[in-house]
């Protein structure tokens, strides 16, 4: 698993790193190790053929994707 590392912070920010996405692995929150207080940010990484195992909505949040490489249906 990947994990997330803090790299510089402030009074009113943070800046965070996953590591190379190349040899990223798993799923990482962000929220939480960067102090966000209204933006939840994950990262996540799926094999060639595999989907996200579950459905799920929110209430009051959208929700984005950003494909690096490759393609994807939604």
């Amino acid at each position: 698993m990947s994990e997330l590392k803090i790299l510089n912070e402030g009074v009113r920010y943070s800046h965070g790193t996953v590591g190379s996405l190349s040899g990223f692995d798993g799923k990482v929150f962000v929220k939480d190790g960067l102090k966000e207080t209204s933006c939840e940010i994950s990262f996540g990484m799926l094999a060639p053929g595999q989907m996200v195992p579950f459905f799920h909505s929110h209430k009051e949040n959208e929700e984005n994707y950003i494909v690096l490489s490759g393609c994807g249906l939604f």
